[in-house]
């Protein structure tokens, strides 16, 4: 962007026209003032500026978003989320032109009124202003405007919209979800339970009642794990922030409210002989249909969400399941070799890759007598490839996470020997070596 010359102080405020001039910030693409003036009283001015806009700053840059290319970043000084940081709004764009359009928008709002200028619309500065002025004649000047409106409150009551169930715009938002965003079944259902229980306990019926009250009983739950209560608020949250892009509710409460502490632990392993029996379940119930679907798991350390996105090739060259979804994206989209009898246990099995449903699966063990271990499959499968390669690089490569995830979590949990017993999965026999299988559960990727 060029730089620009200011010749009406009406855009600078009380500023002489002429004494100043728009320079583009090399670092930030903000529009900074640098003062031309000499006098120490405007010098002194022009750096208190300078360091409000770099504190304010925007920002253009490439945007990550699905269906947008640019995006601008607005850190707000005035509101800080629970680390402490600035808050941030994201404005997404197509084109960059349309991105350094809002730039400028946003840089005269920035300088004229701070970041709250930009929601601060000409009717609703006038509103204030006349509100202030009402309370200032009656003799009301320590009064503010934000006292006001929930005294009002707390005697008139919600106002119709907030009234509105809460029911049908979950039905919406979870049919956005799949149609709009390409949700897999499983993680709408996921989402929907997680809501559905969180507006049950909470008696939550209308708007009005997404109070910050009732989202901070997610957090404060007693007798449930961390990593529970983080995931329910998380899916909580979400909801809340579709209502607010809907217009349906002015903020999200859980905004800002920090999330319990979650300790990852050590990986839960299963035994070759739990292995075994979860394996010979899945054959067993309904003819086979979910067996490729368990045995993913085991030969290949899938995470469940991904089985349904797997592609298998059993050649006798070179067997692979490959990999192209889940929740994950990225390193998720990848080629995991698969060893001869796992191939050959694979293609005994009903060609279609059916993952069983929470019920078909609660099934399953019952009939293995073997309990279900959250991810245990996975970790089993990570730590016998960690033990038998001895290269945390290859091993996250095929299991789609980190080189540094694979080694602080997965590093000497078994012996060679004990993970040649896990590697002849799918063979028929009745060893029982036993690596050392932990109690804790994790939610390590």
């Amino acid at each position: 962007m060029d730089s620009v010359a200011v010749s009406e102080a009406a855009d600078v405020g009380s500023i002489p026209a002429g004494s100043t001039k728009l320079k583009p910030h090399t670092r930030k693409g903000l529009w900074l003032f640098q003062f031309a003036a000499k006098t120490v009283k405007l010098d002194r001015l022009g750096s208190i500026l300078t360091d409000l806009t770099d504190n304010m700053s925007a920002i253009l840059r490439p945007s990550s978003h699905r269906r947008y290319a640019f995006e601008v970043v607005v850190a707000d000084p005035t509101r800080r989320e629970s680390n402490g940081r600035a808050r941030r709004r994201i404005f997404y764009f197509q084109t960059e032109q349309a991105a350094q359009k809002k730039m400028r928008a946003i840089g005269k709002s920035i300088m004229a009124a701070g970041v709250a200028g930009l929601d601060l619309t000409p009717t609703l500065r006038r509103d204030a202003l006349d509100a202030r002025a009402a309370l200032d004649s009656a003799g009301y000047p320590s009064t503010t405007l934000a006292e006001l409106a929930l005294n009002w409150l707390r005697t008139q009551g919600a106002g119709p919209a907030s009234r509105q169930l809460v029911t049908p715009y979950l039905d919406v938002f979870l049919e956005a979800k799949s149609q709009r965003e390409g949700m897999a079944q499983r993680s709408r259902e996921n989402l929907e339970r997680r809501i559905g229980a969180w507006l049950d306990r909470a008696c939550i019926v209308t708007l009005a009642d997404l109070t910050r009250e009732n989202c901070l009983a997610l957090a404060e739950r007693t007798g449930v794990e961390a990593a529970t209560r983080r995931n329910d608020m998380n899916a909580a949250s979400s909801f809340l922030s579709w209502l607010v892009q809907e217009q349906a509710i002015a903020s999200n409460p859980l905004m800002g409210m920090r999330r319990p502490k979650v300790d990852p632990g050590t990986p839960t392993l299963y035994t070759s002989t739990d292995a075994h029996a979860l394996l010979d379940a899945a054959i067993r119930y309904k003819e086979g249909k979910h067996a490729r679907a368990v045995g993913l798991l085991f030969f290949a350390g899938l995470r469940p969400s991904e089985v349904e996105h797997t592609r298998l090739d059993l050649a006798e060259e070179e067997p692979a399941a490959r990999v192209a979804g889940g929740k994950l994206r990225g390193r998720a989209n990848r080629i995991v070799l698969l060893r001869a009898n796992a191939a050959k246990w694979l293609r005994t099995q009903p060609e279609k890759i059916v993952v069983p449903t929470t019920g078909e699966r609660r099934q399953i063990v019952k009939l293995a007598g073997v309990p279900w271990l959250q991810d245990a499959a996975r970790h089993t499968w990570i730590s016998a490839r960690l033990a038998i390669s001895n290269d945390e690089n290859r091993t996250a490569r095929e299991a789609g996470t980190s080189p540094d995830v694979i080694f602080r979590h997965y590093h000497r949990l078994m012996t060679k020997a004990e993970a040649a017993v896990i590697n002849d999965l799918g063979v028929a026999h009745k060893s029982s070596a036993k690596p050392q299988s932990l109690d804790a559960k994790s939610s390590i990727p």
